[in-house]
């Protein structure tokens, strides 16, 4: 049985209040129980201090809940004035008149709290929390209050609340209309310095050249399979999707031609990234990218307690593989070779990733990033599946949103040594691949020849738009993606805010390493977003 109590009083005459709120906790029998209570002439202020103990003791009893050490008291002082923020602080020596107020009820969570200062000035109490079990009490509290009428008292009240370790309620007090309390739920530390993804945004009546996807319409054969699974009898979307995706992978199986063994498929290529973080890497490994590449990388790193080793690329914006290699530590468990690489465009070639592979440690993975491998044209840039097939501690990670057109359905699979294949599956989402997703990707696969026509109008735009970029004055990487990188680092956001005001939306990286990344997008679309660059003041 979990007790607690709290006692708010506003002088002397009042202190009997802790006696009534112990027999309360007592008459509750095996209920968990926080009280809080205040004589008929206390302060705005200090009614919403009992309040705001009251909050106190119910974080403590739930936290109790944990099994750990024990734990001595704590005293907190808060000052609580009638309007405004209350303020405090946290002491390791506990008040002796409320611990032994905590003692007389034997072993219980006790919370107690006592109001040192008289009700006319600014209330101040002590909150002393003795938790048998509670490894650590860390509660971020704010409370505020409206102003009252200059020398008007509270009426009595009350406030009591019920915790169990699977629900709370509360029954507020008359005065929580005018006070507000807000106590904050623990957070892991490490998401406040984690940034937020940002997707390219979507402007009505502009043209988007900013997430890299393609501007055709859906095939007629894909709308056919997706309409197909929605009104299947046997396996509608009123069904769980198969959660091994048997049939996507034996169809991408033939696609790639590697055993199904081999193959993982995924809530997009972002997902199996984060996967690959999970499977790989304990707290403080090291996962390792090139930078600028792709923003994702470090996101899922941190989010999984990993640390990001990121190296700088080239002065031609190209991965330099080298330097990655010779930044190999004990502690790197996982590396991105993004190719071609997103946002620059540019590719590592066959020989330099087979040396760098000769000189990566064999118990680190290797992950070939090729989302963008159906518009790479570069004849020396390597073959991930190969390498994946052939090479134990290499991974080929590609994606079915872009040159296949499913960006918003979110497919993506992997191609590896079986081994690795099943530690990915032990970590991914259950049924994180939908069936609709599942029965496009199936059709899009089987539509390869309808799509190649569209990507080498990709490639073709892709030339047109770069020699355009470069007679205008700007610098441009040779890119073998779908899109094209501007360094123009610090500039970024001004050159995105100026095609924006052109009605055109592109990806800006707006810091000392960053850029602009312009999706290729139709012909009519190109031609806008050039019209706007060749009127930016460089």
């Amino acid at each position: 049985m979990l007790r607690a109590v709290v006692a708010a009083t506003a002088d002397e005459e009042v202190l009997g209040a802790k006696e009534v709120l112990a027999a309360d906790a007592v008459a509750f029998g095996e209920a968990d129980v926080t009280g809080a209570a205040f004589g008929p002439e206390a302060p705005t202020g200090l009614s919403a201090v009992a309040l705001l103990v009251a909050m106190c003791v119910e974080a403590a009893v739930t936290a109790a809940l944990v099994a750990g050490p024990p734990r001595s008291g704590t005293v907190t002082t808060i000052d609580a004035p009638a309007v405004g923020p209350a303020t405090g602080k946290a002491d390791t020596e506990a008040d002796t008149e409320l611990l032994l107020a905590a003692v007389e009820l034997g072993r219980v969570h006790a919370v107690n709290a006592v109001a040192s200062t008289p009700p006319t000035s600014t209330p101040r109490v002590h909150v002393l929390c003795l938790v048998d079990r509670l490894p650590k009490l860390g509660m971020p509290l704010s409370y505020t209050t409206t102003p009252s009428t200059p020398g008007k008292r509270g009426p009595s009240a009350t406030a009591k609340v019920r915790v169990s370790n699977r629900h709370r309620t509360r029954t507020p007090t008359a005065r929580t209309r005018s006070s507000r309390l807000t106590m904050t739920v623990q957070i892991r530390p490490a998401l406040d310095s984690l940034p937020a993804y940002a997707p390219g945004r979507t402007v009505p009546g502009a043209i988007k050249l900013a997430s890299n996807e393609l501007s055709f319409p859906t095939l007629p054969a894909v709308s056919a399979a997706i309409l197909g699974a929605i009104g299947a009898d046997a396996s509608g979307i009123n069904r769980y999707p198969d959660n091994g995706a048997q049939a996507l992978i034996a169809a991408l199986s033939t696609h790639v031609g590697v055993d199904p063994s081999h193959i993982i498929a995924g809530c997009g290529s972002v997902a199996l990234c984060q996967q690959l973080v999970q499977a790989t890497c304990s707290e403080g490994d090291e996962v390792m990218f090139g930078w600028r590449s792709f923003e994702a990388y470090p996101i899922v790193t941190q989010i999984a307690g990993a640390v990001s080793r990121r190296v700088p690329v080239t002065a031609q914006h190209a991965l330099d593989l080298p330097a990655m290699a010779a930044a190999v530590t004990p502690r790197t468990r996982l590396i991105y070779i993004c190719t071609p690489n997103n946002p620059t465009g540019t590719v590592v070639h066959q020989q330099e990733l087979l040396a760098f592979l000769d000189a990566v440690p064999e118990n680190v993975l290797v992950v070939v990033d090729e989302a963008y491998g159906e518009f790479d044209t570069d004849p020396d840039s390597p073959d991930g599946v190969a390498l994946a097939t052939s090479r134990p501690n290499v991974l080929s990670l590609r994606t079915l949103s872009k040159a296949y057109q499913l960006a918003g359905l979110r497919v993506g699979y992997a191609v590896g040594d079986p081994a690795v294949i099943t530690a990915l599956a032990k970590v991914a989402i259950p049924f994180a691949v939908n069936s609709l997703a599942q029965q496009a990707a199936i059709a899009a696969l089987g539509a390869r020849d309808e799509l190649k026509p569209r990507w080498q109008q990709v490639i073709s735009e892709r030339s047109r738009v770069t020699d355009a970029l470069r007679a205008a004055g700007y610098e441009v990487p040779t890119s073998q993606a779908n899109f094209v990188w501007l360094p123009l680092r610090e500039r970024a956001a001004a050159f995105a805010a100026h095609t924006e005001a052109n009605k055109v939306i592109v990806r800006p990286f707006s810091d000392a390493t960053g850029g602009v990344r312009v999706t290729i997008g139709s012909p009519a679309e190109n031609d806008a977003f050039l019209d706007a660059a060749r009127s930016f003041a460089l």
